[in-house]
């Protein structure tokens, strides 16, 4: 008997402490200060100030790093040439 009461406490105090730290989860009414919105005669605008975009250092001038071309891949075994004329002569001298 005092296992199961034991049990139903123990899932009582797992279940509030769920509630509890999931409720600190939940999405923040603030609106985000990147970006501002108005509405028109076109329907809705929303013009974002923090752009990374048209932002400096981004432009076709800027240096590029180079790397170099890759190795040469070459065959770990390379396969024997002559082994065909080695395969005629030891069958023809059978």
């Amino acid at each position: 008997m005092r296992s199961s009461r034991f049990r139903k406490l123990v899932a009582f105090v797992v279940f509030a402490a769920t509630l509890s730290i999931s409720a600190s989860a939940l999405a923040d009414d603030k609106r985000a200060p990147g970006y501002t919105e108005s509405k028109d005669e076109a329907g809705q605008v929303v013009k974002f100030t923090d752009d990374p975009l048209g932002a400096s250092g981004l432009d076709a001038n800027i240096p590029m790093i180079g790397l170099r071309k890759p190795g040469q891949r070459s065959q770990l075994m390379r396969p024997r040439v002559n082994f065909v004329t080695e395969l005629r002569r030891s069958v023809e001298a059978l």
